[in-house]
C-alpha cells in the first residue's frame, strides 16, 4: 500500500518533470533557488523582505554572507517594467544587485531610481538582493540601517505568478553535484 500511495504522489513529477540538461541547468538553478528563498523567509512576488538580524556565521542562509551588512531581497516580474529607488542616506553604503533568472546580473551603489525591463533584465523575472551597511555593535546605528532598507522604494511590475518549469530535482542534484 505504502509503495502505491509513493508512486501516486510521485509519479506525475516523474512523468512531467522538465529534464535539468547542460543547456538547462543555469535556469533550473536560478529557478530553484529563487523559489526556495522566498519559501525559506515566506515573501511573495513583489514583496520586498528585510533581514532585520544581523548576519553572523550561525544565521547566514547563503554561505559567505557580509557580516556588515543588513540583507532586502524581492523577486520582480518585469513583465510590466519596474523603479527601484535607492534613497538619499547620508553616504551609508547601499548597494542593489539583480540577477536574472539566467544567472547574469549587474549592481547598482549610488542613490538614484533605476528602471527595470525584461529586455534589460534578459528574463521575465529577476531576483533582487539589497545590501545596507551596519555597524552590528551598534544598536543606534542597527537601527538606522533598518531606516535606510525601509526607504528603499519599489513600484510598478508585473503581478504574477511566479511561473517556472516544473524542473526534474534528482537532475539537478545530479548535475549540480557533478558541477
Amino acid at each position: 500500500m505504502r509503495l502505491l500511495l509513493t508512486l501516486a504522489l510521485c509519479l506525475p513529477t516523474l512523468v512531467f518533470a522538465e529534464d535539468v540538461t547542460v543547456e538547462t541547468f543555469v535556469r533550473a538553478e536560478s529557478d530553484y533557488n529563487i523559489q526556495a528563498q522566498m519559501a525559506t523567509f515566506g515573501y511573495d512576488l513583489g514583496e520586498l523582505y528585510h533581514l532585520r538580524d544581523p548576519i553572523t556565521p550561525d544565521n547566514q542562509p547563503t554561505i559567505r554572507m557580509n557580516q556588515d551588512t543588513l540583507y532586502s531581497v524581492i523577486v520582480l516580474d518585469l513583465s510590466e517594467p519596474v523603479e527601484v529607488t535607492l534613497p538619499e542616506i547620508d553616504g551609508r553604503y547601499q548597494s542593489m544587485h539583480v540577477t536574472s533568472q539566467d544567472h547574469y546580473m549587474f549592481a547598482e551603489s549610488e542613490p538614484g531610481t533605476y528602471p527595470l525591463t525584461e529586455d534589460e533584465v534578459g528574463t521575465r523575472f529577476a531576483h533582487v538582493a539589497f545590501r545596507t551597511f551596519v555597524d552590528v555593535t551598534d544598536p543606534d546605528d542597527i537601527a538606522k540601517a533598518h531606516a535606510a532598507q525601509d526607504a528603499i522604494k519599489v513600484s510598478g511590475g508585473g503581478k504574477g505568478p511566479f511561473e517556472t518549469p516544473d524542473w526534474n530535482l534528482e537532475d539537478l542534484a545530479v548535475a549540480r553535484k557533478a558541477l
